[in-house]
């Protein structure tokens, strides 16, 4: 790989430590390579942001499963329904909010999850 805010283009792909993206123009078929920096205060935004959804996602779905768990006049089916919401909004949040922190706070376009997690 490169070093540290370097390019290199390997199969028409662009790897970098930098956020850098390849451009392919159909008129004339080039590839250009843009570089993109990110300015330090939308990056600081950004995760405050995600920090935010991610403590409030999980408090009120918590909190939500809490009470119609231990509350048995709660238990319709629009509220199991409700139950499942918080459920799967919960792992939702487990999953994807910490990568896009790292993403976020790394600055990088890189897989960090490794092989496992990528399909074909």
């Amino acid at each position: 790989m490169a070093e540290e805010g370097a390019i290199s283009v390997e199969n028409d792909q662009v790897f970098l430590n930098d956020t850098v993206f390849t451009h392919t123009s159909i008129e004339n078929n080039q590839s250009v390579v843009v570089e993109v920096s990110i300015p330090q205060f939308l990056t600081v935004s950004s995760l405050v942001v995600c920090l935010l959804v991610l403590a409030i996602g999980v408090l009120g779905n918590a909190l939500v499963i809490l009470v119609i768990l231990t509350n048995k006049l709660l238990r319709s089916s629009t509220n199991l329904f409700l139950l499942n919401l918080s459920v799967a909004d919960l792992l939702f949040l487990a999953v994807c909010t910490p990568t896009t922190l790292v993403e976020v706070s790394n600055k990088t376009d890189a897989w960090i999850a490794g092989k496992v997690c990528l399909h074909n």
